[in-house]
């Protein structure tokens, strides 16, 4: 930690409002970036807001370990706030479930032939979802339509992340072993 990082920390938890207006200024950058920007555009004050809560926080229960600047800690911690924002965004506007796939997956410019080929395809992968184990199907849900993190699953699952992952790894090998066709092997050892 530099001593700039120490000055800036401690003006900070003394509340004063130069070192407050920088901090608003950098994470009014993240939150205004591109890849951010158009997704949040209604929330910004309110995700502005919450992230000066949370570097207040953080810095009062004295968790910048000074590993790296000041400026990028904040960075992460309003990155990580967008993320979740978007995240608790697309939930909201995710109402069905897995079970209910009559999507149309067509494209518009595409042939009868393909169109046939795009349902039977349709048909195949509903057909294995409702095979699979009820692990797996709550597995996906979570991973696919809910957006959590795997240690979000592994946190409501009461598992590590590494076992999480595992079982990802063999619900999908199951899945693609269901969808692949008839009389083709494996390859590979």
């Amino acid at each position: 930690m530099t001593l700039r990082d120490e000055d800036t920390i401690q003006e900070l938890l003394n509340g004063e409002d130069e070192a407050w207006s920088a901090v608003r200024a950098w994470v009014g950058k993240v939150i205004n970036a591109s890849r951010f920007g158009p997704a949040l555009r209604d929330h910004q004050e309110d995700l502005t807001q919450q992230v000066l809560m949370k570097v207040l926080a953080s810095l009062r229960a004295d968790k910048f370990a000074g590993r790296a600047s000041l400026k990028t800690y904040i960075y992460e911690i309003a990155k990580n706030t967008c993320i979740d924002q978007i995240r608790e965004k697309y939930r909201k506007q995710r109402g069905s479930s897995i079970e209910d796939l009559n999507c149309e997956l067509a494209s518009a410019d595409e042939n009868p032939y393909g169109h046939l080929l795009q349902m039977e395809r349709h048909q195949r992968l509903a057909e294995a979802m409702r095979h699979a184990a009820p692990a797996c199907r709550k597995l996906w849900v979570m991973i696919f339509q809910e957006k959590f993190s795997y240690r979000e699953i592994a946190a409501q699952m009461d598992t590590t992340e590494g076992a999480v992952k595992q079982n990802v790894f063999r619900c999908n090998r199951r899945l693609m072993d269901w969808l692949k066709p008839a009389g083709v092997k494996k390859e590979g050892p």
